[in-house]
């Protein structure tokens, strides 16, 4: 769907993203969170054992972080009615996210599964793409097999994922067999095309984020062109989205600032904004 807005905002921080709702590929898949040592919001000791389900759930949450409110009850729904998996929280501490803020909002909604923070092994993981929520399939070894970025609302998505799992991988490790003889490295596939949605020839009025990627300074005025791949804020307000693009089969973002209107952002569509171009970090 294409729709266009403007606004008064202020566009900022540039960065690669996934796009939205899609499964990471990239560096966190196979990363052992085994060796984790931390703590339940409670103060309570945890650590990789925990991980003595067959498949476990673990969501990288906020609670100033409105999406995650969706995300937490789903999580909640997936613990009660299948207490065959691991459900758990991975909080995202700050000023704002405390363990006691946490405790407080998994009380008042009735949510009860476990809600860790992160230690350096977790923190080191979460730190590979800036989207709060995150949510990772971790197996009985401690290993990620796979990971979201971008919020889901209920807990199909992860029951269709967590099924696969459990249909196709082995539930044992198998016994080491003996070394084959060696054989020749096949030739590396090419990386599939990641699909595209903005055509810059569809909006010759209007830049697109690559454009404002190039720019040499900040401060001007400039309408672009993206898709909105999230909507966030801080302290409980959304005041924020991504809009995302396509660039040489890379994703890019940019940050946008919009106090205003902030209802007026669809994930999935095609947006063109006006605003100034600002410096973030």
């Amino acid at each position: 769907m294409k729709r266009f807005a403007a606004a008064l905002l202020m566009i900022c921080m540039t960065f690669c993203l996934p796009a939205f709702g899609e499964r990471s590929e990239r560096a966190q898949i196979g990363t052992d969170v085994s060796g984790f040592c931390s703590e339940l919001i409670d103060g309570t000791p945890v650590d990789g054992s925990v991980f003595a389900y067959r498949y476990s759930v673990v969501t990288y949450w906020a609670t100033w972080q409105q999406g995650c409110f969706s995300q937490m009850s789903a999580l909640n729904e997936l613990a009660v009615s299948h207490p065959e998996y691991g459900v758990f929280g991975l909080l995202a501490v700050d000023a704002t996210s405390t363990p006691a803020a946490a405790t407080a909002f998994m009380e008042q909604n009735g949510f009860d599964f476990p809600v860790f923070t992160c230690d350096d092994i977790w923190q080191s993981v979460v730190d590979q793409t800036m989207y709060i929520p995150q949510s990772y399939i971790v197996n009985d070894h401690g290993v990620i097999v796979e990971a979201w970025q971008a919020a889901f609302t209920t807990p199909d998505t992860l029951l269709e994922r967590l099924a696969f799992w459990s249909e196709t991988a082995p539930a044992e490790t198998p016994e080491p067999t003996e070394t084959p003889e060696p054989t020749e490295t096949p030739e590396p596939t090419e990386a599939p095309e990641i699909f595209d949605p903005i055509d810059p020839a569809d909006y010759p009025d209007y830049s697109t984020i690559a454009d404002v990627l190039a720019l040499s300074t900040t401060g001007g005025a400039v309408t672009v062109v993206g898709q909105v791949t999230m909507r966030f804020g801080n302290f409980g307000d959304i005041n924020s989205v991504t809009l995302g693009d396509v660039v040489n089969n890379e994703i890019i973002g940019l940050q946008i600032y919009d106090f205003n209107n902030p209802d007026s952002y669809v994930v999935g569509d095609i947006v063109a904004v006006t605003g100034t171009v600002g410096d973030y970090g």
